[in-house]
């Protein structure tokens, strides 16, 4: 039922538009392996895809005469066929081990054999009770599978010739696929459990303890492979080998399928660009004109749904009642509008042209090489595909794969330069409020406007970035929050005070000669240009932080030996974290005229991150009794003397 006004939902068929994904599905998987994304988001898609090898195989269908008995053996005669039913498997290696064919309720096979299943009204009354029924409720694993024998008729196994009888069953969708299993329980744990319950015949056909001449399947379903047994000739054969002898040997075919469905971008409602389409009775589904694109929406007081499966623009006759564009009679225009997920799909193609042609229309007089005439631009090829893209994870199959989608169509058309839109992806990780999900229901909501008016955004941002790994997410917390208020405030009195002091101007000032510095904490303001460097390249942002917080640290403690450009290292490296704080202090307090976000970043210098000593492994007769630390520079003699 519906959540918020309890009217009962159903299914219904309707006439709408698709997109044909599943011709890319190859290219789709294979490119996979090109991308800088994170393993889980392409596991996520290839599961997604669903790309199995198989085989189709066909069973005949035969009549049973009134006594029960098939029509197959009279007058030695061979039975007469009542159709086909086809079955795509993974496991054609186990085709003599099919004891029964289960055909999902929504297969066209029922309603075409009508009138040879003696007990038609059972099967409908069935089927209609399986309406009530989710498709999660129907293919979880742990429901109790149901089903009803479709009496009358009979499939004959094309291994064995043996005739198994036809079932419908809820786990299996008849509009998926070929809408139709081969049972072979002994070696599929739904098929194993079914026939439990409806007491069928389980007969073992791959077995892992070959040569034994006895393989018992006791309380589930062996899955594995092994060599096969009850399989005629084929006994003996690794499992692996006998799948493309027995898809031959029972007339089968090889196959590779996939699970992926065509994109449905049709939607019924208001938002969305309309599907620019007309349909008219005398030339049919006639598309719009590339002049009178975009089809905008019309301004209209009511777009809430209807109550039936138009969508709201169908109630607009000024919309919808158009000239068709090749007859110029009067047609029908579409009235659904597309998926949202659509428009995502190339908003990044979109905001980049929007960006470039404010450009063009701004400069473009003065430089030529701004102009955007095309897709064929060296600026449009410059700035994509996008190098680095950041998004949610539940994005791994919808979002993601749509724009992988539509990027290989704009290529194949001839319009983009590139086939796969974001060369690399990183999924951030979700940020809980007190160890559970923000949720508006849930009254948990973390709204940065009051943290921000309380701290400073600054610090509202610093904490964000520090208090978890980003693409693991962390846990919100007001401790946390103070806690980077205290580093931010440590800072600023750090570089205020220091200016201030009259001591230590002769090494803030430019001009004189700067305080000098131990060898020590120069390394560890050049370990710390090299670490924050590289963690925010790799967007570990959090030890960035913990790295800035220990050379503050560092500058307390040889606080007479910092002077202007120590300060400024540290002021850049946490401009990305702190941009105010810092774009000020660097301003006001170092005397600066440009901005600190369009100075030059760090550079570590790698001589000063060498280490001076090295553990020095002390043998007596081969084995090693100690290790010592040694200067880097120790000769023979020395090294001796200290062992």
């Amino acid at each position: 039922e519906c959540e918020r006004c309890g009217t009962t939902v159903i299914k219904k068929e309707l006439e709408q538009w698709f997109f044909k994904i599943t011709d890319y599905a190859e290219r789709l998987l294979n490119n996979l392996d090109t991308l800088d994304w994170p393993e889980h988001i392409k596991i996520a898609q290839r599961n997604w895809i669903g790309r199995s090898e198989g085989a189709l195989i066909k069973f005949r269908v035969i009549s049973e005469e009134n006594n029960g008995v098939a029509s197959s053996h009279r007058h030695g005669g061979a039975p007469r066929s009542d159709g086909l039913i086809e079955v795509f498997t993974t496991r054609p290696d186990t085709l003599f081990g099919v004891t029964f064919l289960v055909v999902g309720p929504e297969h066209s096979f029922i309603k075409n054999h009508e009138s040879r299943i003696r007990n038609h009204g059972e099967v409908k009354k069935y089927i209609e009770k399986l309406k009530n029924k989710t498709l999660e409720e129907r293919l979880a694993k742990s429901k109790e599978k149901t089903g009803i024998e479709l009496k009358g008729i009979k499939a004959l196994n094309p291994a064995n010739k043996k005739e198994i009888p036809i079932w419908v069953a809820d786990y299996v969708l008849g509009n998926v696929g070929t809408g139709a299993i081969m049972a072979v329980p002994a070696h599929d744990q739904r098929d194993f459990e079914f026939a439990q319950k409806y007491k069928l015949p389980i007969t073992i056909v791959v077995c892992p303890h070959y040569p034994e001449t006895i393989c018992p399947i006791l309380d589930n379903a062996y899955e594995g492979e092994g060599h096969l047994v009850a399989s005629g000739q084929f006994d003996g054969m690794p499992s692996q080998e006998a799948k493309e002898v027995i898809t031959r040997a029972g007339g089968g075919a090889k196959k590779i399928q996939y699970r992926l469905r065509d994109w449905l971008v049709s939607r019924q409602r208001y938002w969305g660009p309309p599907i620019p389409m007309v349909y008219c009775e005398k030339c049919h589904w006639q598309a719009v004109p590339e002049k009178d694109l975009p089809v905008k929406l019309p301004h209209i007081k009511s777009f809430r749904p209807t109550g039936t499966d138009k969508a709201p623009l169908a109630i607009v006759e000024k919309f919808w009642k158009v000239k068709c564009p090749k007859c110029g009679e009067w047609a029908r225009r579409e009235t659904d509008v597309s998926d949202s997920f659509l428009d995502s799909s190339w908003y990044y193609i979109g905001y980049l042209l929007k960006t470039l042609a404010r450009i063009e229309a701004r400069y473009g007089r003065q430089n030529s090489t701004l102009k955007v005439k095309s897709f064929d631009s060296a600026i449009f090829k410059k700035w994509l595909p996008v190098h680095s893209y950041i998004g949610g994870s539940e994005h791994a199959v919808l979002h993601l794969l749509y724009s992988r989608f539509v990027a290989m169509a704009l290529h194949d058309w001839g319009i983009a330069h590139f086939e796969e839109p974001f060369t690399r992806f990183r999924a951030h990780g979700l940020i809980t409020k007190n160890g559970a999900k923000m949720s508006k229901s849930r009254g948990n909501v973390v709204s940065p406007d009051a943290y921000i008016q309380k701290y400073g955004v600054d610090a509202v941002r610093m904490y964000l970035a520090f208090l978890a790994p980003f693409e693991e997410g962390g846990d919100f917390r007001d401790s946390g929050i103070k806690g980077i208020t205290r580093f931010l405030d440590r800072a600023e009195k750090f570089i205020k005070s220091k200016i201030a002091s009259s001591s230590d101007r002769g090494g803030i000032r430019l001009g004189r000669k700067p305080p000098r510095m131990t060898e020590q904490i120069q390394k560890t303001i050049h370990q710390t240009i090299k670490k924050v460097t590289e963690d925010i390249e790799a967007l570990h942002y959090n030890t960035a932080i913990s790295a800035l917080m220990i050379l503050l640290s560092a500058f307390e403690k040889y606080r007479e030996e910092m002077g202007r450009k120590e300060i400024g290292i540290f002021l850049k490296l946490l401009a990305p974290f702190a941009p105010f704080l810092t774009e000020e202090l660097w301003r006001e307090k170092l005397g600066n005229k440009k901005s600190i976000h369009i100075s030059s970043w760090p550079v570590y210098n790698s001589s000063l991150l060498e280490e001076e000593t090295y553990p020095l492994v002390v043998q007596i007769n081969g084995k090693a009794r100690n290790t010592i630390e040694a200067r880097k520079d120790i000769n023979q003699k020395d090294a001796e003397r200290l062992a």
